[in-house]
């Protein structure tokens, strides 16, 4: 009895059958013949098919695909966690240093400054002199108190030299030891790179190591071809008879020749040759394996092809590749009736149509037979001037093949390419971004994609992609003839990051068969190539084992790559593992193997054997000390304007000149002696007579003999009266301050009854209590009087209002409360009275 076998997804079919859904054998045997055909990996695209194979409406198609996504969708990926990329605190220090030093030092001053930030000194005070006021009987007159008297200036401050020495000198060393170090560390990182570039120089080659690429089927569709085939082979000459006699054709020439007897025989049908122009330039490198595939699949097939190839200029033909040219003129002279093939993508064909020997295009187009092939599918990357060619365009498509094909066996020679056909066309060979953001995954993946490594990615991975995809990321990088694909650093990242996310299963696949490519490309040990394929194969380890959570190969990947990175590519162990998608723990591992300075690890021994092994030593230059002495200064001046430097007030020299003022000949023309105070004291004897705070009279000069006279007037009174002279450190000596005393004083006699103690009170001032009688010497105006007597029987006091004339006058006050018989009896009493 032969085993039992069980049906594909019989489970599946048998819980459906439960739920009450239509299942028979029918179901049975369409599930097994779709299972039997299915070349698809995408859980989600085999129950689409379920569900709609099976599900009778749409609510069944519905029910039939929950329950499949309960049963068989797979478990969404580990989101893994975000690893924080690697930023340098110091990176915006490093790049904006020189700001950064000069912020440094002044923040350094300013906090300095203001730990020793002066305070003011008290200002010390002007001794002032007042003559007393005396009548012209010489009494004494009680006079209001002047004014105050003007201040001196503020005393020169004068920045102490040591300090202001220290700072400037400390501020400049400060400086210079950065940038300096700046220098240094400059120098020392040249003189690293240079060695270690001459380390690297000195291994053998190769320098780089190309991809073996095996298995890689580079050919179009069998059955596009064996299409196209078919009908190419109804290319039949025109020229080559038989000796069978055609006797219709032969009647109607010999009538049209007026009986003259004309024989005609029947054609041969004989296969007809091809001529195949190919273009070999740099921009169909990459289609070379398609074109060689396709050429070889049509002689194959007993199609008859003679091939002339050309350098993007179809002008210049030559029987082989890259070999003595001739032409186009003598090939086509040479072959007047063979249908014409030309295969290219049109990138040098603008310059052949703009010289002025482009008449082969018209030789071309005049032929009846004749049709372009060009291997980019998607029309959008088509040049223009391949568009504006007076013959059909075909992209080598299943739709392009055939009408092509059509042409050359004159099917359709003469009829136009159709709007219907040139949408489809179109449409067939459309490249869309979807499709573009799935091969730019592909392509981080590999450490340098060439454009043979990611076609084969393509094939494997994402057959329904368009070659032409690879184009378009060509043309994004580096242009279509460039060797390597090269997306830029964060592209690469933002992919990496996807594909790390989303489609584990696919990176870990991809990452084995590029694994496998690169194993099957080593190239010659000791060689610089091998070094660098040491480098991408560790690198593909290293994240194989990564995404797969195998620590044990993670580590022997990482000591691998470390010890890498102590050799000479230590550069390129560096920039292979800068833009990785790791786990935390690798992150951590790679970060030990990498540095934004270069590896941590100490140089190789054969570094220090070498002759240019001593690091040179940096001396200070120009391109420093500049930087240190404009540091310097703006630190100096930052300090200055703040008044932050240790200062040292210079102060007045005070009553270093003398100055008397005398009331002589009369009070309204006075007079003022000015005269040095000692002899050979070393100041000015120029000096300035200051009125008040403005100066009234300047370079008088003093003599150690009779003193100087200086003559006022009645309108000079009634104001102070000081010399000055300036010191060589700024300060003044100054006498004191003399107050003259105003001629239009009025005496005034103040007398109260009995007595009293009077204070005279201006708006500005009041003199001191005088007992009366007593002179007052007033300026014309009014004043406020206060008598106070506290010696009489009940306290008295009492105010008054003086009108002060310019005359003078008198004022006579009775104290309230005093009784003169009472005060008489108080002092002598009456008989029979008694003394109090």
């Amino acid at each position: 009895m032969a085993p039992s076998s069980t049906l594909p997804f019989e489970t599946f079919l048998e819980l459906l059958r439960a739920k009450g859904y239509g299942i028979g054998l029918q179901e049975y045997a369409a599930t097994a013949n779709l299972l039997e055909h299915w070349d698809r990996l995408h859980a989600a695209e085999l129950g689409d098919a379920l569900s709609a194979l099976i599900g009778r409406n749409e609510d069944e198609v519905a029910g039939i695909r929950r329950l499949f996504d309960t049963l068989y969708a797979p478990a969404p990926p580990p989101v893994p966690t975000p690893v924080p990329t690697h930023v340098d605190p110091l990176a915006p220090v490093r790049h904006h240093i020189w700001a950064s030093a000069l912020i440094a030092a002044v923040v350094m001053v300013i906090a300095a400054a203001l730990a020793l930030f002066p305070r003011p000194e008290p200002q010390p005070r002007v001794p002032i002199e007042v003559s007393p006021v005396r009548t012209s009987t010489g009494v004494t007159a009680v006079s209001v108190p002047p004014p105050p008297a003007p201040p001196l200036p503020p005393p020169p401050q004068h920045i102490q030299r040591r300090p202001l020495a220290e700072v400037l000198a400390g501020g400049f060393l400060a400086a210079l030891a950065l940038f300096w170090s700046i220098k240094a560390r400059e120098d020392r990182r040249t003189w690293r790179t240079r060695v270690w570039s001459s380390l690297r120089g000195a291994l053998p080659g190769p320098y780089h190591y190309s991809e073996v690429i095996r298995h890689r089927p580079a050919r179009l569709p069998k059955a596009d071809v064996e299409d196209a085939a078919t009908l190419l082979g109804r290319v039949f000459s025109s020229t080559s008879r038989t000796r069978e006699l055609d006797v219709p054709r032969s009647l109607r020439a010999t009538l049209r020749r007026g009986l003259m007897p004309t024989i005609i025989t029947r054609p041969r049908r004989r296969a007809e040759t091809i001529l195949v122009l190919q273009d070999i330039s740099q921009d169909m490198q990459m289609w070379e394996a398609i074109v060689e595939g396709f050429l070889a699949d049509l002689r194959r097939q007993g199609i008859a092809l003679d091939r002339m190839y050309f350098d993007a200029d179809p002008t210049r033909l030559s029987d082989r590749p890259f070999r003595p040219v001739t032409t186009i003129d003598r090939v086509l002279r040479a072959r007047p009736d063979a249908p014409i093939l030309i295969i290219s993508s049109g990138a040098g064909l603008s310059a052949s149509l703009e010289s002025s020997t482009s008449t082969w295009i018209a030789q071309v187009a005049a032929r009846a037979r004749r049709t372009w092939l060009t291997p980019v599918t998607d029309v959008a990357l088509w040049p223009q001037s391949l568009l504006s060619l007076p013959l059909d365009v075909w992209p080598m498509t299943h739709l392009g093949l055939a009408h092509a094909a059509r042409q050359l066996s004159a099917l359709d020679a003469g009829t136009p390419m159709t709007a219907d056909v040139r949408a489809r066309i179109g449409a067939e060979g459309h490249v869309g971004l979807a499709d573009i953001e799935r091969l730019k995954r592909l392509a981080s993946l590999v450490p340098h994609p060439s454009p043979d490594l990611l076609d084969l990615l393509r094939l494997r991975f994402a057959p329904d992609i368009p070659m032409a995809a690879i184009l378009h990321l060509m043309l994004q990088a580096e242009g279509p003839s460039a060797p390597l694909i090269a997306l830029g650093d964060g592209e690469v990242q933002r992919a990496l990051t996807a594909v790390r996310r989303e489609t584990p299963d696919l990176e870990a696949a991809v990452r084995e068969m590029v694994l496998a490519v690169l194993m099957d490309s080593e190239p010659a040990a000791d060689s610089t190539a091998h070094a660098r394929w040491e480098i991408a194969v560790e690198t593909q380890r290293l994240l194989l084992a990564d995404v797969r959570g195998s620590k044990e190969h993670v580590a022997t990947a990482s000591a691998a790559l470390a010890t890498l990175a102590r050799g000479p590519m230590w550069e390129e162990v560096q920039q292979a593992l800068t833009l990785v998608p790791a786990s935390a723990p690798v992150r951590g591992m790679i970060a030990g193997v990498t540095s934004d300075r270069g590896p941590r690890t100490a140089p190789p021994v054969h570094i220090s054997t070498s002759g240019d092994a001593t690091i040179p030593w940096s001396w200070p230059g120009l391109r420093e000390l500049v930087p240190a002495a404009t540091a310097a200064a703006l630190v100096l001046g930052a300090a200055v304007g703040l008044h932050a430097l240790p200062v040292r007030p210079v102060e007045h020299v005070l009553d270093a000149y003398n100055l008397d003022y005398e009331a002589t000949p009369t009070a309204s023309t006075p007079r003022l002696s000015l005269s040095p105070r000692w002899r050979n004291d070393g100041l000015p004897r120029r000096v300035d007579l200051y009125q008040d705070d403005h100066l009234y009279r300047s370079g008088l000069a003093l003599t150690d003999g009779a003193p100087t006279v200086v003559p006022l007037t009645s309108d000079d009174t009634g104001k102070y009266y000081q010399v000055r002279a300036t010191l060589p450190t700024s300060n003044l000596a100054v006498s004191k301050a003399v107050w003259v005393t105003s001629d239009r004083l009025a005496y005034v006699l103040i007398d109260a009854s009995p007595w009293a103690n009077a204070t005279i009170s201006s708006p500005t001032t009041k003199t001191a209590p005088q007992q009366t009688p007593f002179t007052a010497a007033l300026l014309p105006g009014t004043y406020q009087v206060h008598f106070d007597n506290p010696d009489l029987g009940v306290p008295s006091s009492t105010d008054r209002t003086l009108e002060v004339p310019v005359g003078g006058t008198t004022l006579y006050v009775p104290m309230p409360g005093f009784d003169a018989a009472r005060a008489v009896d108080s002092l002598m009493p009456r008989p029979g009275q008694s003394k109090r």
